[in-house]
C-alpha cells in the first residue's frame, strides 16, 4: 500500500511562539543607602573617638625616639662591654618608634579624610538621583505611562550612585586596614626590641634590670643620664619610664579599630551580595526614600567630623 502522501509531513504550530534569547539588560544592583550609610556612620563614629587619641600618642612615641637616641649616644661613650651592640639596637628601637609615632599620625589623617570621600560621594549620589528624580517627575507619572524610560534611568542612577558610593568606601577601608597594620607591625617590632636590649643589658649587668618595663629608664639613670651637667634632657627619665604604657596605649587604639574595620568588610561583602542577588517583587526602594537616607547621612557624618575636629582643635 503506497504511504500516505503528508505522513512524513511535520507541522509546526503557529501558535507556539519561537525562543529567542533575552536582549533586555539584567537589573541594576539593589540599592541600601540606608544600610550602607548606617554602616559608615557608626563604624566611622567609633573610628574617630578612638583616633582622636593618635597624635597625642604620636608625639609622646616621638619623644620616646628621641630620648632613646640619646640614651644610645650615652651607651656609646660608656665603658660598658656591649655598648657597639646596645648602641646599635637602641639606634633601631628610636627608629621603630619615630615609626610608630608617623603611622599613628597618618591613620588619624586618613580616618579624617575617608570621612570627608563619604561625605563627598554621598552627596554627589544626593544630587544626581535628586536630579533624576526632579527630570522623571517632569514627564508623564508612572500610573498613566507605566513604561516611561524615566523610570528606568533614575533606577540606572541609583544603582550607579549606589555603586560608587559602595567602590569609595572599599579603597579607604582597604587603606584605613593597611595603616593599622603597619602600626601594629611597629608596634610589634619595638617590644621585641626591648626584649634584644634586654638581653644584652642582662649579659653586661644583671642589676640594672629585672622588668623591661623600667629597662630604659634604669639604664638612662645606671649611665649618669640624671647629672645636671647634662642640659636639655630632663623629661627623659619620665619619658623612658613610660615606654611600655606608650605602646599600650597605642594597642588600645589600633586593636580595636582593626576590630571594627574587620567587622565593617565582612558587612560591606554581605551589603555587596544582596545588591546583586535576584530581586523578587516589592525589593524596591521607593526614590524618596533613598533621597531621605542620603540626606540624614551626610547629615550624621558631617556632624561627626565635624564634632572631632572641634574637639581635636580644642
Amino acid at each position: 500500500m503506497p504511504s500516505h502522501p503528508f505522513r512524513s509531513v511535520r507541522v509546526i504550530s503557529p501558535l507556539l511562539p519561537r525562543f529567542k534569547p533575552s536582549t533586555s539588560a539584567p537589573d541594576p544592583p539593589l540599592a541600601d543607602f540606608s544600610r550602607l550609610l548606617n554602616l559608615e556612620g557608626g563604624t566611622f563614629e567609633a573610628l574617630l573617638d578612638e583616633s582622636v587619641k593618635g597624635p597625642v600618642l604620636a608625639l609622646e612615641m616621638k619623644n620616646v625616639g628621641i630620648a632613646t637616641s640619646d640614651l644610645a649616644t650615652l651607651v656609646r661613650i660608656s665603658g660598658l662591654n656591649s655598648r657597639e651592640v646596645l648602641t646599635e639596637s637602641l639606634n633601631e628601637f628610636a627608629k621603630d618608634a619615630r615609626q610608630v609615632s608617623r603611622s599613628l599620625t597618618r591613620f588619624d589623617s586618613k580616618v579624617r579624610g575617608t570621612v570627608d570621600d563619604l561625605i563627598t560621594v554621598n552627596g554627589y549620589a544626593l544630587h544626581a538621583i535628586e536630579s533624576a528624580n526632579s527630570k522623571s517627575g517632569a514627564l508623564l507619572p508612572s500610573s498613566l505611562w507605566p513604561f516611561s524610560p524615566s523610570k528606568a534611568t533614575s533606577k540606572r542612577v541609583i544603582a550607579r550612585t549606589f555603586t560608587e558610593a559602595t567602590n569609595t568606601l572599599s579603597v579607604n577601608l582597604e587603606r584605613l586596614i593597611l595603616e593599622a597594620e603597619v602600626s601594629m607591625a611597629h608596634l610589634d617590632k619595638l617590644e621585641k626590641k626591648l626584649e634584644t636590649i634586654h638581653e644584652i643589658v642582662s649579659l653586661e649587668d644583671a642589676s640594672i634590670s629585672k622588668e623591661r618595663t623600667d629597662l630604659l629608664a634604669q639604664l638612662w639613670t645606671f649611665l649618669g643620664g640624671n647629672r645636671d651637667e647634662i642640659g636639655g634632657m630632663d623629661n627623659h627619665l619620665d619619658l623612658l619610664k613610660g615606654v611600655g604604657g606608650y605602646r599600650e596605649r597605642a594597642l588600645a587604639v589600633i586593636v580595636p579599630a582593626l576590630q571594627m574595620m574587620d567587622t565593617m568588610e565582612a558587612d560591606m561583602e554581605e551589603l555587596r551580595q544582596r545588591a546583586v542577588a535576584p530581586q523578587l517583587v516589592g525589593d524596591a526602594i521607593p526614590i524618596e526614600v533613598h533621597i531621605k537616607n542620603l540626606r540624614s547621612g551626610v547629615e550624621r557624618l558631617k556632624g561627626i567630623r565635624n564634632g572631632e575636629k572641634a574637639v581635636h582643635d580644642s
